[in-house]
């Protein structure tokens, strides 16, 4: 019997820098029933001459290539919508023209949607690559694969979002079902919002090896919502937000864990603090690290608060952190053990 069919959904907007790379990983699959649903917002720079020089490529290898291009920019999430309501597939990754998939990314993640019906997403590990195309290898987030009932994955996104869309592949009618229920839009953490939700609707399976390279782009780019701290408010109001959705789902592992993910967001103002540091925006940067502790007021004694501190009383900050950085006190390098009630899984390896 023919696999079921996989839709790889690609929403672009003046990214032909990276484009073809992205394409290209989407013809080297090794996973042979897929569509390719591509949209691109009005973009300035040569996008959709690059997206049409791959229709041939794409239909020689018998995959459907749809080009979508928009009549006016929709903003990301209306074009991301767009390529979503085109799709067929039982099975739909949203791909950031940016990023780009191991050949065999789709061929395992869609394995094990087919090993566990109950499962609404497979969520696998990442690699980093910078705009030069070096790739960095991350710790997975967690040291096995696994597949973990869905509100105990729902606890562990009260601390951190995780994964970024180029890293799942989700069941439809699960994503779907979840729709039903979404009741709130999130500017900034969106994704981190939705991987919630999913968990509220089915469980989730997650895969320890990168199967994507996620891209990282110029550290000097800094957001409007990091300048003005919009950021760090939308996610303090999501974690209210996600307690209110799990009584509602009748859960209440996540609730329990609200003390500890806001003191988690007196850190996330650290790491902005240090941000901002780099990008020489020193007045932002000290906002930052006073907001860090109205989260948790006894960060003050942390080390890293105490070095951030120090650097932007220094006389040259950026230096200063970038030295402080050798120790990797922004780096996460452990893997954690999955959440209780979790099952190993062998047939992925």
């Amino acid at each position: 019997m023919r696999k079921p069919l996989v839709s790889v959904l690609i929403p672009n907007y003046n990214y032909e820098k990276y484009l073809e790379e992205c394409l290209e990983s989407v013809l080297a699959q090794t996973y042979d029933n897929l569509e390719v649903i591509i949209s691109d917002n009005q973009s300035t720079d040569d996008s959709y001459e690059i997206m049409a020089k791959y229709r041939k490529k794409f239909l020689d290898r018998n995959i459907w290539y749809d080009i979508l291009q928009n009549k006016r920019n929709l903003g990301s999430g209306g074009n991301t919508e767009k390529c979503f309501h085109r799709s067929e597939g039982k099975y739909f990754i949203w791909l950031s023209s940016d990023d780009n998939l191991r050949p065999d990314a789709i061929e395992k993640m869609a394995k094990a949607l087919d090993l566990y019906p109950s499962a609404g997403c497979v969520m696998a590990h990442r690699n980093e690559v910078d705009d030069t195309g070096l790739q960095k290898e991350t710790a997975p987030f967690y040291n096995q694969n696994c597949f973990i009932p869905g509100e105990n994955q729902a606890a562990v996104y009260m601390m951190a979002g995780i994964a970024v869309s180029s890293q799942i592949l989700f069941r439809k009618i699960s994503y779907l079902t979840m729709l039903q229920s979404k009741m709130l839009r999130f500017q900034v953490a969106g994704d981190w919002y939705d991987n919630f939700m999913m968990a509220c609707v089915g469980d989730v399976v997650y895969l320890k090896e990168a199967l994507t390279n996620y891209r990282i782009h110029n550290e000097n780019e800094t957001s409007a919502s990091e300048l003005n701290l919009v950021g760090v408010f939308e996610h303090y109001n999501l974690i209210h937000a996600f307690c209110s959705i799990a009584d509602s789902f009748g859960m209440t592992r996540p609730q329990s864990r609200y003390e500890e993910a806001i003191k988690k967001l007196g850190y996330m103002c650290l790491r902005y603090t240090r941000k901002m540091i780099i990008n020489e925006e020193y007045a932002i940067a000290k906002k930052y690290l006073k907001l860090s502790t109205i989260f948790y007021d006894e960060i003050e004694y942390d080390s890293q608060y105490l070095e951030l501190n120090q650097c932007l009383q220094s006389e040259n900050p950026v230096e200063f952190v970038r030295t402080v950085e050798e120790g990797g006190i922004f780096v996460r390098r452990i893997s954690y053990e999955p959440p209780e009630g979790s099952i190993p899984i062998t047939e992925l390896e």
